[in-house]
């Protein structure tokens, strides 16, 4: 009787730590969703917000001190582009990673094959984590305007996404590895196509150029400087599915949070 009592007493612990577990994740899920909803929203409110200018008339509004958050769609060009360290392709933005893997220090061997050779635990510890960016140009009838992606929430092609070893070439003018394998993730932005750019312009000489924001339209704390693909409209539209599914997605896990908390404290009961 004794110890079909503990046993009891065991599983309703268990059950108890499971449901707070759960609420726990839960609420992280809400807090996650929550930040990405307000985050979403807060953009869409300033792309509605911001005016959508030709190059020909920013280059008017830039006759003097002109300085004001701004949206310009077009053909992107590039006059200087650079290289991608990895794939060789001209581009005017690129990011590399490069992580290597060694043994993790005090690892147990994780596994033994069927040749009888021991598979050591792993991890993967970055070398390098670097961008670069060239200046291009957002062309439409009436001219061009300059853009400068440095710090940009810009939509990139991933070109190459591999693990290599120390014997590739290009891997040795990255890095000077010692040995072991490497993960390397490159990507770029073409200078070719169709951009939506929502930044701070300003004049630069004769040229008007879109940059990085000392503050935000609507709130001055909150700068967007957002590079796509998607024209605004379906930029737009992609956001405020965004703001749609993370708020009730959110709205579930925090109600679900709730009573998984009052299920640990046995308040209600899970049939």
């Amino acid at each position: 009787m004794t110890g079909r009592l503990i046993l009891v007493h065991n599983i309703a612990v268990m059950n108890q730590t499971y449901a707070f577990g759960l609420a726990g994740v839960l609420l992280v899920c809400w807090a996650l969703l929550m930040y990405y909803h307000v985050k979403a929203k807060d953009l869409l409110n300033e792309m509605w917000a911001v005016k959508t200018y030709s190059a020909g008339e920013l280059r008017r509004l830039c006759e003097g001190d002109f300085d004001a958050i701004v949206e310009v769609e077009g053909a992107v060009s590039c006059d200087k582009p650079l290289t991608s360290f990895v794939t060789g392709i001209p581009c005017c933005w690129l990011h590399v990673k490069v992580t290597r893997e060694q043994e993790r220090r005090g690892g147990l061997i994780s596994a033994i094959t069927s040749d009888s050779k021991t598979v050591h635990d792993t991890e993967w510890l970055t070398e390098m984590d670097r961008t670069h960016s060239a200046i291009f140009k957002v062309e439409d009838k009436t001219g061009y305007t300059l853009v400068n992606p440095e710090g940009a929430d810009i939509e990139a092609t991933k070109v190459f996404d591999g693990v290599v070893t120390k014997d590739v070439s290009w891997l040795e003018r990255l890095l000077t590895p010692a040995s072991g394998r490497y993960h390397v993730v490159e990507e770029v932005f073409i200078p070719t196509g169709y951009a939506y750019v929502l930044g701070q312009a300003t004049s630069v000489g004769d040229d008007v150029m879109v940059h990085y924001p000392g503050k935000g339209y609507i709130d001055p704390t909150e700068r967007f400087f957002v590079i796509n693909r998607s024209t605004e409209r379906e930029l737009g539209r992609y956001r405020a599915i965004t703001v749609g599914v993370c708020f009730w997605f959110g709205i579930l896990a925090f109600l679900g949070s709730v009573f998984f908390l009052l299920e640990g404290l046995g308040l209600v009961r899970l049939i």
